[in-house]
């Protein structure tokens, strides 16, 4: 009898083990089958590892593109969390410019002369100032009293009315 042994990734196989007697070709072409059989096997196996390869190098890719979408993330995380402090920052200045403008406008209101009694032989004048919400406010001047009087009257009137927060900017237009 004849043993036909192969290798694979185990070891030898025996492929075949022939009892009868064989004429060299009739061995060639058993031979041939087993070859080609193996040549097969070998090509699917060299297929799925480059299938394998390709596989983990898509993976890799994936994994590169993933890491760097996370960078891109934090980075844009971190530019709108200046961003917001800035904000902060800015109406916190803000708020601090028109908290200090409204103490003026309150100091400066409170410093004005009292208004001229009608009994007093002092010329006066009556000021009304008409409001976009349609009300008004009303004040006697004395004709001493200047037009910057006039205007810390009007400024300290809404100062006393609104908050530091919702104070006017007296430098806006």
């Amino acid at each position: 009898f004849l043993v036909l042994l192969g290798y694979n990734q185990h070891g030898f196989q025996i492929l075949e083990i022939v009892y009868e007697h064989l004429l060299s070709k009739e061995l060639i072409a058993r031979l041939n089958v087993h070859y080609e059989t193996h040549k097969k096997y070998l090509e699917q196996l060299a297929e799925r590892e480059m299938i394998n390869q390709i596989q983990r190098q898509i993976q890799e890719e994936q994994n590169r593109a993933f890491q760097r979408s996370l960078e891109e993330d934090t980075e844009r995380e971190k530019f709108q969390i200046a961003q917001l402090e800035s904000l902060e920052a800015s109406k916190s200045l803000k708020l601090s410019y028109l908290s200090e403008a409204r103490r003026v406008a309150l100091h400066k209101f409170s410093q004005l002369p009292p208004e001229p009694q009608p009994n007093n032989n002092v010329k006066s004048v009556s000021v009304v100032i008409k409001i976009l919400d349609g009300s008004s406010i009303k004040r006697k001047f004395s004709e001493q009293d200047t037009m910057g009087m006039v205007f810390d009257f009007i400024e300290g009137h809404f100062a006393s009315m609104l908050t530091d927060e919702t104070f006017i900017d007296p430098s806006s237009p």
